[in-house]
């Protein structure tokens, strides 16, 4: 499925958006499932579900710290009231020669490297967000806000505390047709995962041979298809262990898995622990 453009219009008296989004709940991924040409931080603070970001599917949730490039295709999937922070800004909010100074060097660096999505973390993600509550409280238009801004922006250049989302071959993909194929296996494995998903129905989708296809996909993603649909089938399942009081073996056969010790060994690899640790330890 691809992706949609959302148009972003800034209020004549700013160079850049801070808002506080509130949504019942985000449920219909077709509608969600965007991308737009402004760089975009986002605090979410209320609510848990799934995000999308490119080529990166995982639960997410309340107080996570989320830096997106330019024209990264993203949503959030969630059946709970949402709430975040949100900054949003061209790259010449400031001028075409702004960020050329040596000065903004490492903000320069961060937001290159930010096509593929970055998350932040530990000292760096509580102080980001301190300093965006301060920001969106502070007068539109003024010169304070704008200073408030570029010191977030260098508190982000210059913290090691991030990792690197969707996957770096997902820009080629996004900067050619070969995204609209990609998007259209997401959707197909998204929509079916609780059933028997086949490799060969799945290259049809696409026009290619089983072979071409399963090169295609290793290429673009770094992943092989049955690890895709496993990261989607996982992914669903640690929602569903968060969220519900269903047994594990219920939730395994929910999610489309057979043979539970295959789901066993594919969520040990992939979550780090047991279905149940998992749950233990979320509900600590």
């Amino acid at each position: 499925m691809k992706a949609e453009l959302e148009r972003i219009s800034n209020k004549p008296a700013n160079s850049f958006l801070v808002k506080n989004v509130v949504k019942a709940q985000r449920l219909d991924f077709k509608s969600a499932y965007h991308y737009h040409p402004e760089y975009e931080l986002i605090w979410t603070i209320k609510s848990k579900g799934r995000r999308f970001i490119g080529n990166h599917i995982t639960p997410y949730q309340p107080g996570e710290l989320i830096f997106l490039g330019k024209n990264i295709p993203h949503c959030w999937i969630t059946n709970e009231h949402s709430e975040q922070i949100v900054v949003q800004m061209k790259e010449d909010f400031l001028g075409m020669d702004f960020l050329n100074t040596p000065e903004c060097l490492s903000i320069k660096n961060m937001l290159k490297e930010s096509y593929r999505g970055l998350e932040f973390f530990g000292d760096t993600k509580a102080r980001v967000q301190k300093k965006m509550e301060h920001l969106y409280y502070q007068r539109e238009g003024s010169f304070q806000r704008l200073m408030q801004l570029l010191d977030i922006l260098s508190d982000l250049a210059e913290s090691s505390e991030f990792e690197y989302l969707s996957m770096e071959e997902f820009r080629t993909a996004y900067n050619h047709k070969e995204f609209e194929r990609i998007q259209i296996i997401y959707d197909y494995i998204h929509n079916n995962y609780k059933l028997d998903l086949s490799i060969d129905k799945a290259a049809k989708l696409i026009y290619l041979t089983k072979s071409a296809f399963c090169k295609f996909i290793k290429r673009k993603t770094k992943k092989t298809f049955t690890q895709i649909v496993n990261e989607v089938r996982l992914g669903k399942a640690t929602e569903l262990l968060i969220e519900t009081d269903k047994s594990i073996m219920q939730i395994c056969y929910e999610v489309g898995y057979n043979d539970p010790s295959y789901f066993f060994r594919q969520f040990a690899k992939m979550i780090g622990s047991s279905p149940k640790q998992f749950r233990e330890a979320y509900n600590r």
